[in-house]
Protein backbone atom coordinates (compact mmCIF):
# COMPACT_ATOMS: atom_id res chain seq x y z
CA UNK A 1 0.00 0.00 0.00
CA UNK A 2 1.48 3.35 -1.07
CA UNK A 3 1.15 5.81 1.79
CA UNK A 4 3.22 8.97 2.03
CA UNK A 5 2.29 12.49 3.19
CA UNK A 6 3.42 13.98 -0.13
CA UNK A 7 1.52 11.58 -2.39
CA UNK A 8 -2.18 12.04 -3.16
CA UNK A 9 -3.77 9.02 -1.54
CA UNK A 10 -6.04 6.46 -3.14
CA UNK A 11 -9.16 5.97 -0.99
CA UNK A 12 -11.17 3.43 -2.93
CA UNK A 13 -11.66 1.78 -6.33
CA UNK A 14 -14.92 0.55 -7.83
CA UNK A 15 -15.09 -1.62 -10.91
CA UNK A 16 -18.10 -1.84 -13.18
CA UNK A 17 -17.56 -1.76 -16.94
CA UNK A 18 -15.02 0.93 -16.15
CA UNK A 19 -12.96 1.92 -13.12
CA UNK A 20 -13.92 4.62 -10.64
CA UNK A 21 -11.08 5.88 -8.45
CA UNK A 22 -11.67 7.84 -5.25
CA UNK A 23 -8.73 10.06 -4.31
CA UNK A 24 -8.06 12.52 -1.57
CA UNK A 25 -9.21 16.02 -2.38
CA UNK A 26 -6.32 18.46 -2.77
CA UNK A 27 -8.06 21.82 -2.48
CA UNK A 28 -5.00 24.01 -2.86
CA UNK A 29 -3.53 25.42 -6.06
CA UNK A 30 -1.11 23.88 -8.50
CA UNK A 31 2.41 24.99 -7.66
CA UNK A 32 2.43 26.66 -11.06
CA UNK A 33 -0.45 28.97 -10.07
CA UNK A 34 0.75 29.48 -6.51
CA UNK A 35 4.03 30.99 -7.70
CA UNK A 36 2.25 33.45 -9.96
CA UNK A 37 0.05 34.60 -7.06
CA UNK A 38 2.89 35.34 -4.64
CA UNK A 39 4.10 38.80 -3.74
CA UNK A 40 7.43 37.34 -2.65
CA UNK A 41 9.14 34.26 -4.05
CA UNK A 42 12.68 33.02 -3.46
CA UNK A 43 14.92 29.99 -3.95
CA UNK A 44 14.01 28.91 -0.44
CA UNK A 45 10.37 28.59 -1.54
CA UNK A 46 11.48 26.47 -4.48
CA UNK A 47 13.69 24.40 -2.18
CA UNK A 48 10.73 23.64 0.09
CA UNK A 49 8.73 22.35 -2.89
CA UNK A 50 11.59 20.29 -4.31
CA UNK A 51 12.47 18.76 -0.91
CA UNK A 52 8.93 17.42 -0.47
CA UNK A 53 8.90 16.06 -4.01
CA UNK A 54 12.27 14.37 -3.47
CA UNK A 55 11.08 12.73 -0.25
CA UNK A 56 8.03 11.33 -2.06
CA UNK A 57 10.12 10.14 -5.01
CA UNK A 58 12.69 8.51 -2.72
CA UNK A 59 9.82 6.66 -1.06
CA UNK A 60 8.36 5.54 -4.40
CA UNK A 61 11.77 4.45 -5.63
CA UNK A 62 12.23 2.34 -2.50
CA UNK A 63 9.10 0.46 -3.62
CA UNK A 64 10.43 0.18 -7.20
CA UNK A 65 7.69 2.50 -8.46
CA UNK A 66 8.41 4.91 -11.32
CA UNK A 67 5.92 7.77 -11.73
CA UNK A 68 7.10 8.49 -15.30
CA UNK A 69 5.30 11.82 -15.62
CA UNK A 70 6.72 14.12 -12.97
CA UNK A 71 6.09 17.72 -14.01
CA UNK A 72 5.16 21.01 -12.44
CA UNK A 73 1.48 20.61 -13.29
CA UNK A 74 1.29 17.42 -11.21
CA UNK A 75 2.39 19.08 -7.96
CA UNK A 76 -0.48 20.41 -5.86
CA UNK A 77 -0.86 22.19 -2.57
CA UNK A 78 -2.92 19.96 -0.30
CA UNK A 79 -5.02 22.85 0.97
CA UNK A 80 -5.06 26.66 0.92
CA UNK A 81 -3.40 27.17 4.30
CA UNK A 82 -0.15 29.15 4.33
CA UNK A 83 2.07 26.19 5.24
CA UNK A 84 0.27 23.55 3.19
CA UNK A 85 2.23 20.50 2.12
CA UNK A 86 2.85 19.51 -1.51
CA UNK A 87 1.33 16.33 -2.94
CA UNK A 88 2.21 14.49 -6.17
CA UNK A 89 -0.76 13.55 -8.34
CA UNK A 90 -1.51 11.81 -11.65
CA UNK A 91 -0.21 8.25 -11.49
CA UNK A 92 -1.76 7.22 -14.83
CA UNK A 93 1.64 6.35 -16.28
CA UNK A 94 3.19 4.93 -13.10
CA UNK A 95 4.81 1.51 -13.35
CA UNK A 96 6.36 -1.08 -11.09
CA UNK A 97 10.00 -1.50 -12.10
CA UNK A 98 10.26 -5.28 -11.96
CA UNK A 99 12.82 -4.97 -14.76
CA UNK A 100 14.06 -2.11 -16.92
CA UNK A 101 11.17 -0.39 -18.70
CA UNK A 102 11.08 -0.15 -22.47
CA UNK A 103 7.96 1.76 -23.61
CA UNK A 104 8.50 5.53 -23.96
CA UNK A 105 5.96 7.88 -22.42
CA UNK A 106 5.76 11.18 -20.59
CA UNK A 107 5.64 14.88 -21.38
CA UNK A 108 8.20 15.96 -24.01
CA UNK A 109 10.09 18.70 -22.14
CA UNK A 110 10.61 16.45 -19.12
CA UNK A 111 11.76 13.29 -20.94
CA UNK A 112 14.96 11.50 -20.03
CA UNK A 113 17.65 10.89 -22.71
CA UNK A 114 17.13 7.12 -22.36
CA UNK A 115 13.42 7.53 -23.09
CA UNK A 116 14.07 9.73 -26.12
CA UNK A 117 16.67 7.26 -27.42
CA UNK A 118 14.15 4.40 -27.03
CA UNK A 119 16.47 2.64 -24.60
CA UNK A 120 15.50 0.77 -21.46
CA UNK A 121 15.17 2.98 -18.41
CA UNK A 122 14.14 2.99 -14.76
CA UNK A 123 14.04 5.08 -11.60
CA UNK A 124 16.80 7.57 -12.61
CA UNK A 125 14.32 9.23 -14.99
CA UNK A 126 12.59 10.74 -11.96
CA UNK A 127 15.55 12.83 -10.86
CA UNK A 128 16.09 14.02 -14.42
CA UNK A 129 12.51 15.34 -14.45
CA UNK A 130 13.03 17.00 -11.07
CA UNK A 131 16.09 18.75 -12.52
CA UNK A 132 13.96 20.14 -15.35
CA UNK A 133 11.35 21.24 -12.81
CA UNK A 134 13.96 22.99 -10.68
CA UNK A 135 15.25 24.80 -13.75
CA UNK A 136 11.70 25.83 -14.68
CA UNK A 137 11.03 27.11 -11.16
CA UNK A 138 13.73 29.70 -11.75
CA UNK A 139 11.80 31.00 -14.72
CA UNK A 140 12.42 29.20 -18.00
CA UNK A 141 12.63 25.81 -19.69
CA UNK A 142 16.17 24.42 -20.05
CA UNK A 143 15.47 23.71 -23.72
CA UNK A 144 13.38 26.76 -24.60
CA UNK A 145 14.29 28.69 -27.72
CA UNK A 146 11.94 31.40 -28.89
CA UNK A 147 12.98 31.05 -32.53
CA UNK A 148 12.65 27.25 -32.56
CA UNK A 149 9.24 27.48 -30.92
CA UNK A 150 7.88 29.01 -34.13
CA UNK A 151 9.14 26.01 -36.14
CA UNK A 152 6.20 23.77 -35.27
CA UNK A 153 7.12 21.05 -37.75
CA UNK A 154 10.57 20.46 -36.23
CA UNK A 155 9.93 21.53 -32.64
CA UNK A 156 9.93 18.07 -31.05
CA UNK A 157 12.85 16.94 -33.17
CA UNK A 158 14.95 19.93 -32.04
CA UNK A 159 13.83 19.41 -28.44
CA UNK A 160 14.79 15.73 -28.45
CA UNK A 161 18.21 16.46 -29.90
CA UNK A 162 18.88 18.88 -27.05
CA UNK A 163 17.72 16.34 -24.48
CA UNK A 164 19.97 13.63 -25.94
CA UNK A 165 23.04 15.86 -25.89
CA UNK A 166 22.32 17.72 -22.65
CA UNK A 167 22.24 20.94 -24.66
CA UNK A 168 21.12 23.57 -22.15
CA UNK A 169 22.77 26.47 -20.40
CA UNK A 170 22.17 29.00 -17.66
CA UNK A 171 21.44 32.19 -19.60
CA UNK A 172 22.76 35.20 -17.74
CA UNK A 173 19.68 37.16 -18.81
CA UNK A 174 17.54 35.01 -16.53
CA UNK A 175 20.01 33.24 -14.22
CA UNK A 176 22.22 35.93 -12.69
CA UNK A 177 20.03 35.97 -9.57
CA UNK A 178 20.19 32.18 -9.15
CA UNK A 179 22.73 30.81 -6.67
CA UNK A 180 25.69 28.66 -7.70
CA UNK A 181 24.41 25.90 -5.43
CA UNK A 182 21.08 25.79 -7.29
CA UNK A 183 22.89 25.60 -10.64
CA UNK A 184 25.12 22.83 -9.32
CA UNK A 185 22.11 20.80 -8.22
CA UNK A 186 20.37 21.26 -11.57
CA UNK A 187 23.50 20.02 -13.34
CA UNK A 188 23.68 16.92 -11.14
CA UNK A 189 20.00 16.12 -11.64
CA UNK A 190 20.11 16.68 -15.41
CA UNK A 191 23.23 14.60 -15.98
CA UNK A 192 22.76 12.83 -19.34
CA UNK A 193 24.38 9.58 -18.14
CA UNK A 194 21.85 7.96 -15.82
CA UNK A 195 24.60 5.99 -14.07
CA UNK A 196 26.26 9.27 -13.05
CA UNK A 197 23.04 11.07 -12.16
CA UNK A 198 22.40 11.90 -8.51
CA UNK A 199 19.66 9.91 -6.73
CA UNK A 200 16.68 11.31 -4.84
CA UNK A 201 18.17 10.26 -1.50
CA UNK A 202 21.51 11.90 -2.28
CA UNK A 203 19.81 15.05 -3.54
CA UNK A 204 18.00 15.54 -0.25
CA UNK A 205 21.39 15.92 1.45
CA UNK A 206 22.64 18.48 -1.10
CA UNK A 207 23.53 21.83 0.48
CA UNK A 208 20.86 23.65 -1.54
CA UNK A 209 18.14 21.38 -0.06
CA UNK A 210 19.31 20.62 3.47
CA UNK A 211 21.77 23.43 4.08
CA UNK A 212 21.64 27.20 3.85
CA UNK A 213 22.80 27.57 0.26
CA UNK A 214 19.40 28.52 -1.18
CA UNK A 215 19.05 32.27 -1.56
CA UNK A 216 16.22 34.16 0.13
CA UNK A 217 16.39 36.98 -2.43
CA UNK A 218 13.05 37.87 -3.98
CA UNK A 219 13.21 36.63 -7.60
CA UNK A 220 9.46 36.83 -8.17
CA UNK A 221 9.57 39.54 -10.83
CA UNK A 222 11.87 37.82 -13.30
CA UNK A 223 10.68 34.28 -12.59
CA UNK A 224 6.97 34.98 -12.87
CA UNK A 225 7.38 37.06 -16.00
CA UNK A 226 9.15 34.15 -17.71
CA UNK A 227 6.70 31.55 -16.40
CA UNK A 228 3.73 33.55 -17.63
CA UNK A 229 5.39 34.04 -21.01
CA UNK A 230 6.66 30.54 -21.63
CA UNK A 231 4.57 28.11 -19.58
CA UNK A 232 0.98 29.27 -19.47
CA UNK A 233 0.31 27.17 -22.57
CA UNK A 234 1.79 24.11 -20.87
CA UNK A 235 -1.52 23.53 -19.09
CA UNK A 236 -3.03 22.72 -22.47
CA UNK A 237 -0.44 20.13 -23.39
CA UNK A 238 -1.05 16.42 -22.94
CA UNK A 239 1.36 13.59 -22.24
CA UNK A 240 2.10 10.88 -24.79
CA UNK A 241 -0.92 8.69 -24.01
CA UNK A 242 -3.80 7.06 -25.85
CA UNK A 243 -7.00 5.20 -25.02
CA UNK A 244 -6.81 1.47 -24.46
CA UNK A 245 -8.25 -1.44 -22.55
CA UNK A 246 -6.28 -4.05 -20.67
CA UNK A 247 -6.87 -6.81 -23.25
CA UNK A 248 -5.24 -4.69 -25.97
CA UNK A 249 -2.29 -3.52 -23.92
CA UNK A 250 1.06 -4.60 -25.42
CA UNK A 251 3.48 -6.62 -23.32
CA UNK A 252 5.09 -4.51 -20.60
CA UNK A 253 2.45 -1.77 -20.67
CA UNK A 254 0.79 -0.66 -17.46
CA UNK A 255 -2.83 -1.79 -17.20
CA UNK A 256 -5.71 -0.79 -14.96
CA UNK A 257 -4.90 -3.63 -12.57
CA UNK A 258 -1.27 -2.48 -12.44
CA UNK A 259 -2.39 0.93 -11.23
CA UNK A 260 -4.47 -0.63 -8.47
CA UNK A 261 -1.47 -2.76 -7.49
CA UNK A 262 0.70 0.34 -7.29
CA UNK A 263 -1.71 2.23 -5.07
CA UNK A 264 -2.67 -0.77 -2.92
CA UNK A 265 -5.52 -3.16 -2.38
CA UNK A 266 -8.96 -1.82 -3.20
CA UNK A 267 -10.92 -0.83 -0.13
CA UNK A 268 -14.16 -2.43 0.97
CA UNK A 269 -17.10 -0.76 -0.79
CA UNK A 270 -18.76 -0.16 2.58
CA UNK A 271 -15.80 1.66 4.07
CA UNK A 272 -16.40 5.06 5.58
CA UNK A 273 -14.83 7.82 3.48
CA UNK A 274 -13.02 10.77 5.01
CA UNK A 275 -14.68 14.09 4.24
CA UNK A 276 -11.85 15.24 1.95
CA UNK A 277 -12.42 12.78 -0.87
CA UNK A 278 -12.96 13.39 -4.56
CA UNK A 279 -14.07 10.89 -7.20
CA UNK A 280 -12.37 10.63 -10.56
CA UNK A 281 -13.77 8.52 -13.38
CA UNK A 282 -11.02 7.25 -15.64
CA UNK A 283 -10.79 5.38 -18.88
CA UNK A 284 -7.14 4.44 -18.41
CA UNK A 285 -4.61 5.10 -21.12
CA UNK A 286 -1.37 3.51 -22.24
CA UNK A 287 1.83 5.04 -23.52
CA UNK A 288 2.14 5.58 -27.24
CA UNK A 289 5.66 4.70 -28.43
CA UNK A 290 7.64 7.72 -29.61
CA UNK A 291 8.95 7.70 -33.16
CA UNK A 292 12.69 7.06 -33.69
CA UNK A 293 14.57 10.32 -34.07
CA UNK A 294 16.82 11.33 -36.90
CA UNK A 295 19.60 12.79 -34.73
Amino acid sequence: MVKHPNILQLVNVFETQEYFIFLELASGQEVFDWILDQGYYSEKDTGDVIRQVLEAVAYLNSLCIVHRNLKLENFLYYNRLKNSKIVISDFHLAKLETSLIKEPCGTPEYLDPEVVALQRYGRPVECRAIGVILYILSGNSPFYNEMEEQDYENYDKNLFRKILHGDYKFDSQYRDDISLAAKDLVSRLMEVDQDQRVTAVDTISHEWISGNAASDKNIKGGVCAQIEKNFAKAKMEESYVGDHNDDEAPEGTRTDQDLISIYGQRADARSDYPCNVTCQHHSFRRAIPAQPLDV
